[in-house]
């Protein structure tokens, strides 16, 4: 990250190189523990045992649940319970082997009176001619050692590192572009960035002062040159020459806060000129805001508008709570036909018939709602209505939401909405858009 600037780039050569290694070592500890035929093929079993199953446990039950994590995010299933467990329980498991092997380097290394049994009967011929300090060694013991520590060198392993590296393209590479392909239009439904808005209200007469003293100080050119600043304006208010805006747009919350304790600080905090100007002494914050994101991010669509009716909210809700016998509200000669617990069938007089299943009320707040259930392209619709009064007669909040696997268009629950309920409930209870 440190030689490659570009973010994007760096994390590709870091991914690159991290797995290459993640699949070079195995192989490379799956010949010298397996295939490799050597005269001392026990004693370097014996060494390359831990390292073997550290680095294919390390391989199978953390990195490739790593990589298949990424298709499950989100998800809450026996499989994502299973790849979180791999990752937890093998991370601790292959340290540990490691831990143990770097012992067994450490002592191969070490003095042959120091060494460790890896080497047979190492105890019975560790000195000749009796003497108990160990000063003198068998010169064929010693040789043993010699072509064990040779045995011990990888040759040829760059090709282990080519290998790794194609192998590590499968998943960096290969997995993402040919099984999320699906996916590749999908949206970006998460984002970080910080759009915020803040108002400005000069004195009469200061308006010149304080856009001078903003130029002067070139705090829009130095705010958009800080990290982490995607755009930054100051605008003025055409039909209020006293009101400035600073529209601000940040990648995250911790860029905003460092730019927010630096100049902005100085000016709006310290500055005695710039504070005389403002009305109150300093700014008004509007608040933070963040991106829109298509619906296609939501598990479900929402629409809703406000009906104004003349009538009373307990006289509406009279109507709208008797559920097994009254169904005016929902189309104009609209008849229950039956009801079976809390679900009715309705007999609509234009378009054939609807299932609806009560979902709650509360008398107290006068809140209801249903669910469309027949097998129908309303299958799924759910609306709420809301009475609150207000000075003209009644309020009437009417929300909805559609699924995401609905074949049903926004336009259309809007459609539904204004011809069926909102013309019903204009026409019995008044309304000012009744035809």
């Amino acid at each position: 990250v440190l030689l490659v600037p570009n973010m994007g780039l760096a994390v590709i050569l870091e991914q690159s190189f991290g797995i290459m290694l993640d699949f070079a070592l195995p192989i490379m500890y799956f010949y010298k523990y397996i295939v490799e035929d050597h005269p001392k093929k026990k004693e370097l079993q014996k060494f390359y045992w831990r390292p073997f199953y550290a680095h294919w446990i390390h391989l199978l039950f953390t990195i490739l649940p790593l990589v298949f994590a990424n298709f499950f995010v989100g998800n809450d299933s026996w499989f994502t319970a299973y790849l979180e467990t791999a990752i937890y329980v093998s991370a601790p498991i292959t340290h540990i082997l490691y831990c143990h092997w770097a012992h067994d380097f450490d002592r191969l290394l070490s003095e042959p009176s120091e060494a460790t049994p890896l080497i047979p009967d190492r105890k019975k011929h560790d000195h000749i001619n009796g003497n108990e300090d160990g000063e003198e060694y068998d010169p064929q013991l010693r040789d043993d050692d010699d072509e064990l520590k040779k045995g011990l060198i990888v040759e040829h392993a760059w090709v282990y590192l080519v290998i790794g590296f194609l192998l590590g393209l499968i998943p960096l590479i290969g997995i993402p572009k040919f099984l999320l392909g699906l996916c590749k239009n999908h949206p970006f439904c998460w984002s970080n960035e910080i759009i915020g808005t803040t108002i400005a209200l000069v004195h009469p007469g200061l308006s010149n002062a304080f856009e001078h003293r903003m130029m002067q100080l070139d705090l829009a050119e130095k705010a958009r040159a800080h990290p982490g600043c995607i755009d930054y304006k100051i605008v003025k208010n055409l039909f209020n020459p006293h009101e400035f805006r600073f529209i601000e747009h940040w990648k995250d919350e911790a860029s905003l806060k460092t730019w927010m304790a630096g100049l902005p600080h100085e000016v709006f905090h310290k500055d005695q000129a710039t504070q005389e100007m403002l009305v109150g002494g300093k700014l008004e914050i509007q608040g933070g805001y963040t991106k829109l994101f298509p619906p296609e991010c939501s598990p479900h669509t929402e629409g809703g508008t406000l009906f104004l009716l003349r009538s009373s909210c307990n006289a509406i809700w009279k109507s709208l709570s008797d559920w097994r016998r009254d169904c005016s509200w929902v189309q104009e000669g609209c008849k229950v036909l039956s009801n079976y617990e809390n679900t009715r069938v309705l007999h609509m007089k234009v378009g054939p018939n609807q299932h609806q299943r009560l979902e709650s009320t509360d008398s107290a707040n006068k809140i209801l709602s249903y669910t469309f259930t027949a097998p129908s392209k309303l299958e799924g619709f759910t609306g709420t209505i809301a009475l609150a009064s207000v000075s003209t007669g009644c309020a009437a909040t009417y929300t909805f939401t559609i699924p995401q696997n609905s074949t049903m268009a926004l336009e259309e629950g809007y459609n539904l909405l204004f011809d069926n309920h909102g013309l019903a409930l204009c026409k019995r209870f008044g309304g000012k858009w009744c035809k």
